[in-house]
C-alpha cells in the first residue's frame, strides 16, 4: 500500500495518467527518447484494475481496493463496450459509480455479490450507489 501511495501522490493525476520530470530521476541520467517506460508507469494500469474490471461483459466496481484507501474516488477511466467510469468509495465501500456510454449497449455491473444489468442510449449515463440503484 505505501508504495503505490507514494508513486500516486507525486506523480499520478486525477484520471490515472502519470508523468515524469527531472527530479524523478536525482543523479541518474534522463532519458532521452519520449518513448522511455519505467515499471511506475506501467503499474497505472494494474491499480485501474483494482478499482474497475471490465471484462468479460461486467463492469466490476472495487474488485481489489486496497485496505489503505478507505476513501477516495477515481474519475474518467475507460471501461469495455465504449464507457467511461468514475468511481467514489468510503469507509472502503462503494458509494457512487457513474458510468457514461459512448455509443450505446448493455452492460452489466458488479459490486460484490450484487449484479445489475443496465442499457444505455448513446450518450446516456446513470449513476448507482452501493447497491446498484
Amino acid at each position: 500500500d505505501k508504495i503505490y501511495n507514494d508513486i500516486f501522490r507525486e506523480s499520478t493525476m486525477p484520471n490515472m495518467i502519470q508523468y515524469e520530470t527531472r527530479a524523478h530521476y536525482g543523479d541518474k541520467p534522463v532519458p532521452e527518447t519520449p518513448f522511455f517506460i519505467e515499471s511506475t508507469v506501467l503499474s497505472a494500469g494494474g491499480v485501474t484494475e483494482m478499482l474497475l474490471q471490465s471484462q468479460y461483459g461486467e463492469l466490476e466496481f472495487l474488485p481489489a481496493l486496497p485496505s489503505s484507501w478507505q476513501t477516495g474516488n477515481i474519475k474518467g477511466i475507460r471501461g469495455r463496450n465504449a464507457c467511461t467510469v468514475d468511481i467514489d468509495w468510503k469507509d472502503g465501500k462503494l458509494v457512487r459509480a457513474m458510468i457514461k456510454s459512448d455509443n450505446g449497449g448493455t452492460y452489466m455491473l458488479r459490486y460484490g455479490e450484487k449484479t445489475r444489468e443496465i442499457i444505455l442510449a448513446k450518450g446516456e449515463t446513470i449513476i448507482v450507489n452501493e447497491n446498484l440503484r
